[in-house]
């Protein structure tokens, strides 16, 4: 399995944001979200992801076993968000942190995930004025 593009990423963390937001059940959700996106790259980590949450994992621990298609990190930020309650935020920080960096990418900029999270955690409005960038 090779890693989620930058969309893929943004798409599934702002997905599950919404989902927690909504204290939907993540399993069920997941499956659905995994139906919709059938024959996708997506649609497959969405399946495997609801199957471990089924088997009684948390999300940060069935990112840990899909640890080949996530960018390192992510699965210490879910669980530092499962930890703290603050889930759907890190959730919609990993989705704006997945925006910026396909974004960034024509520009050929190349940050690291720990790079891009601090400038999001310090621009203030929570995103990073890319117009700037151009």
């Amino acid at each position: 399995m090779k890693v989620l593009r930058g969309c893929d990423l943004e798409w599934l963390f702002e997905e599950l944001a919404h989902i927690v937001r909504q204290e939907r059940p993540l399993p069920t959700a997941l499956q659905e979200l995994a139906e919709a996106n059938r024959n996708t790259t997506r649609g497959v980590i969405a399946r495997r992801l609801a199957t471990a949450l089924e088997e009684g994992r948390t999300l940060s621990q069935a990112v840990a076993r899909e640890e080949a298609a996530f960018p390192p990190g992510v699965a210490g930020a879910l669980q530092a968000g499962e930890r703290s309650g603050r889930l759907s935020e890190v959730l919609g920080s990993l989705s704006e942190s997945a925006r910026v960096e396909t974004a960034l990418r024509p520009y050929d900029l190349s940050f690291s995930r720990y790079e891009l999270l601090r400038l999001l955690a310090f621009s203030g409005s929570g995103a990073l004025p890319i117009s700037r960038l151009k």
